[in-house]
């Protein structure tokens, strides 16, 4: 990720304004529109054309999506490659954060259906925060899928950080498409204490990863139980969503 980008993804998500340190003498290079930070955010660089919809299906700009999202909205990605366009939408209110016992398709529309075996998960390359560094085989596993500007992602880390620590027989793996340098700081400034796997664009892609966030649970036999997305922290409930989580994976597990 680009000193540029990052600075103005964390203008827009926190805030605050950002002053850059001394450059060379030159030109001033134009800052990226916000299109522009979101193609290199999002690694949309393939796509020449980027459209944005709101809640409702209705096109909006992007520093309209951006200000959504900054603010804790989930949102989907939809890949046309043949025509060269992406098209990125935030989640409807009913998607946002799904009721625990929600109705199918349980699979969240991953590619893989329940009961179906699941691409091999790739091997941690970072370890979060005090993380947990038990092996993941032989019981269930509870993946994260996350990118480092994404709002929804980090706030529903209290909740991720308090069902590892309360249910070490689950094991626990964050997933990102991102660098490991990218994953380091989202560590690094979010607390994050789950085992990191980066670059996992292949496995991302294998199973259709559409919106962030999204968990998808796994038995002890690498079986899909069930995914689900959106932000948990924004659900009705009172907290961080750490009751949400814990109902959802206890009742996938009975």
């Amino acid at each position: 990720m680009t000193a540029n980008r990052l600075q103005f993804f964390l203008a827009v998500a926190l805030g605050i304004v950002v002053v850059s340190g001394a450059r060379a003498a030159g030109p001033t290079p134009a800052e990226p529109t916000p299109e522009d930070s979101i193609r290199q955010g999002m690694h949309l660089e393939d796509y020449q054309v980027l459209k944005f919809n709101d809640a409702n299906g209705v096109s909006i700009t992007a520093s309209e999506f951006m200000t959504l999202a900054s603010t804790g909205h989930s949102f989907a990605i939809a890949k046309n490659t043949t025509a060269s366009v992406a098209t990125l939408s935030i989640n409807p209110p009913a998607k946002q954060s799904a009721p625990v016992n929600a109705p199918a398709p349980l699979n969240a529309g991953l590619k893989v259906l329940i009961g179906e075996k699941i691409p091999e998960p790739p091997i941690p390359a970072l370890i979060g925060v005090a993380g947990n560094r038990q092996p993941m085989t032989g019981r269930p596993v509870l993946i994260s899928f996350f990118f480092h500007d994404c709002i929804p992602c980090i706030q529903e880390i209290p909740a991720l950080n308090a069902f590892a620590e309360k249910n070490p027989d689950v094991s626990a793996l964050a997933v990102t498409f991102e660098s490991k340098d990218d994953a380091t700081r989202f560590v690094s400034e979010y607390g994050l204490k789950w085992p990191v796997s980066v670059g996992a664009g292949e496995f991302v892609e294998s199973l259709g990863i559409k919106t962030y966030p999204t968990l998808a649970l796994i038995s002890a036999d690498g079986k899909l139980l069930g995914a689900r997305t959106g932000n948990l922290a924004s659900t009705n409930q009172a907290g961080d969503g750490s009751s949400v989580l814990q109902s959802w994976v206890s009742a996938l597990l009975k």
